[in-house]
């Protein structure tokens, strides 16, 4: 099986000079000596991708489309984007990195995303706090603390976006502790974390959840 390379049209051909496996499959480019390349070297359909335009014969009609850099590095899913930014409605994003949880309430707009109000577990070390910051109470917490700070901004209702990221117990945490700040947001409670866990009863380090959730009311109002 042979392969070589001529351009004609400013597309470049490859031609078969056998027909014995002579199609191609996404993501898999097959190359010749001409190219400096070893034969059948793969290249990852995350990286680029190659559609066969046209197969008459032997001849085989190939064009690069370009991926986006955030949808190649899996960090925005464009579809979902789109669909939130065509209600134009307020949304939250909860992140969870392996120390800390960060909760933002934003507003969309062809600039770019205002923030309208954001929180970090971090804060929660003020008030006395102990053990882990991405569990599920400082998640609650973050959430509460953000979606107060949004309430006072003039905030009203948003909405959940998710992006690439999973809907976990923590982010579910997170959205419930904005929604008991008095944010309206759309939600399945069924699908929130128990009461118990909530309050952290399961954790060997326990905080009172309701003692800084007291705190949160006077710092907002305060301010």
């Amino acid at each position: 099986m042979g392969w070589c390379k001529s351009t004609s049209s400013g597309q470049t051909k490859l031609h078969a000079r056998s027909s014995r496996n002579g199609i191609l499959k996404e993501g898999q480019i097959r190359h010749g000596s001409t190219f400096g390349l070893n034969l059948y070297q793969i290249i990852p359909t995350s990286v680029q991708r190659t559609y066969i335009r046209e197969n008459r014969g032997h001849a085989l009609y190939m064009a690069y489309s370009k991926i986006l850099r955030r949808l190649r590095e899996e960090k925005t899913n464009y579809r979902r984007r789109r669909t939130m930014l065509m209600g134009k409605r307020d949304f939250v994003t909860v992140v969870i990195s392996n120390e800390n949880t960060q909760v933002q309430i934003l507003h969309p707009g062809m600039e770019g995303d205002q923030v309208i109000a954001s929180a970090h577990s971090r804060h929660l070390l003020q008030n006395g706090w102990q053990g882990s910051r991405k569990n599920i109470p400082a998640a609650y917490l973050t959430g509460y603390l953000a979606g107060k700070k949004a309430l006072s901004s003039g905030a009203k209702d948003a909405i959940l976006y998710t992006g690439t990221r999973r809907y976990t117990q923590r982010m579910a945490a997170a959205l419930r502790g904005v929604i008991d700040a008095g944010l309206e947001i759309p939600a399945d409670p069924e699908t929130f974390p128990p009461e118990e866990r909530i309050n952290g009863d399961h954790l060997s380090v326990k905080n009172d959840v309701a003692k800084f959730k007291s705190a949160i009311d006077s710092e907002v109002h305060a301010s």
